[in-house]
């Protein structure tokens, strides 16, 4: 069976094909890893990770037409569904369909896996053999990770590729290196808004990516051309969407961006028939925003080549010796009054046994989400800022530990600035984009 016979039998007209790339993916199997060498496994991208993205930057736009002032479980409830999206208290079913092509092999060659004392042969590896954190290797008939420094994965450079035997790597899991795709969206029987669906489901490829650290550039996606089939889109959105499949050259990219944002929110005004409301504070949950409101920024950064350098890259500017750099201070200069938190929770390590870092919130997204935008060699940063206030900053506490007074934990809400977090969103902004444009 083709392709074309599987959305034969799903049923639908096709509204747009997009073709889109994706980089550095890494989902999670049914064992807990993308690819499995042994059986010649690799985890599949499927429309349903795609939707869910679809739906999460649609709330976003939901939020935006409400003034911010919504939750997240009323538009999950009632409007996606009016949207066309499904779901809510009746669970109905969606407008839309979304199918997946893999337009190249789904191979363990374009894998690159790592796992607990997994043996991977060398003929299974892509010929450029990258990986984030250098550490020390033992050389011998086989190469081997060591094994205290594994947060991400390993560097591996300068090595003759056909003297390796085996690499064995522990704790990341899998990367999917690049694949292309093509996307399929079909409008199911005679509802949906086709300049809705079509315009909200390219927004979120443009600024959203799907799988593991995807606010890091993993899994990053990049649409890279449109064919739009229904007679029902506007021009205006055709143009838009075919503009941004081609590589950032200066602002008007972004500014595409934004039309195609302000589209967005007036189809949902529209369709939900709620005129949008003015924001006056931050935002209660994450939305997006429109040109010049402060909650919702967009920065590009071009110049890149290669996407583990441009991983490392992000990495590096995530980090607080790297915001301690930037401001002219060793890296054992105390580090409690750059907000880090910021950038996404959990960020602890251990010392000596004693926790270090942010305790207090478990897990919380990022409010500066970083993904790559490549066509062919060339690669760009997009940097998307969203701030909201449900961050709990009463429950973060920072920690840290000296040889004078041990281990000792503060609210950040008592550090310089901790409390205001419109001023930690500015100060981190600041400190991303002067990273990426003057190194670091």
């Amino acid at each position: 069976m083709d392709w074309t016979d599987i959305i034969d039998k799903i049923g639908g007209d096709i509204i747009a094909e997009i073709d889109f790339r994706v980089d550095m993916m890494v989902l999670g199997g049914y064992h807990g890893y993308m690819a499995n060498p042994t059986i010649d496994y690799v985890e599949r991208l499927t429309g349903k990770q795609i939707k869910a993205l679809w739906r999460w930057w649609t709330r976003t736009i939901v939020s935006r037409v409400y003034g911010g002032r919504i939750n997240y479980s009323l538009i999950e409830k009632d409007k996606l569904s009016k949207l066309g999206l499904g779901g809510g208290e009746n669970q109905d079913p969606s407008s839309y369909s979304i199918v997946i092509e893999a337009k190249d092999d789904y191979s363990i060659k374009n894998v690159l896996h790592s796992s607990d004392l997994r043996r991977i042969p060398v003929s299974h590896l892509p010929n450029t053999i990258r990986f984030m954190n250098k550490v020390r290797l033992k050389m011998g008939n086989k190469i081997r990770a060591d094994k205290t420094s594994t947060r991400y994965a390993i560097t591996i450079q300068g090595i003759n590729r056909n003297e390796m035997r085996e690499l064995i790597l522990s704790g990341l899991g899998s990367v999917l290196d690049e694949m292309k795709f093509k996307l399929y969206l079909l409008r199911n029987g005679g509802g949906g808004d086709d300049d809705f669906s079509l315009s909200s489901l390219f927004l979120s490829l443009i600024l959203g990516s799907v799988g593991w650290a995807s606010n890091r550039g993993f899994g990053s996606l990049t649409p890279i051309k449109i064919d739009v089939k229904s007679y029902n889109v506007s021009e205006e959105i055709k143009n838009i969407c075919s503009y941004l499949t081609n590589p950032p050259r200066n602002d008007e990219f972004k500014n595409k961006i934004y039309d195609l944002i302000e589209k967005n929110i007036e189809y949902v005004s529209r369709i939900l028939n709620k005129p949008v409301a003015a924001i006056r504070n931050i935002p209660k949950v994450p939305t997006i925003g429109r040109r010049n409101e402060n909650f919702f920024r967009l920065d590009i950064y071009n110049g890149f080549s290669d996407a583990w350098s441009t991983l490392e890259k992000i990495g590096e500017c995530c980090l607080k010796a790297t915001w301690k750099k930037l401001n002219g201070k060793g890296i054992r200069y105390p580090g409690g009054r750059w907000h880090t938190w910021i950038l996404g929770l959990p960020r602890k390590a251990s010392i000596g046994g004693n926790v270090t870092g942010y305790i207090g919130v478990d897990r919380r997204q990022s409010s500066i989400l970083m993904k790559m935008l490549r066509y062919n060699n060339k690669i760009s940063v997009l940097v998307v800022g969203i701030l909201s206030e449900d961050w709990n900053i009463g429950e973060i506490k920072h920690c840290s530990v000296s040889r004078r007074r041990g281990r000792r934990c503060i609210p950040i809400s008592n550090i310089s600035g901790g409390s205001n977090l419109t001023q930690v969103f500015n100060e981190a902004w600041k400190k991303i984009g002067k990273c990426f444009r003057v190194g670091s």
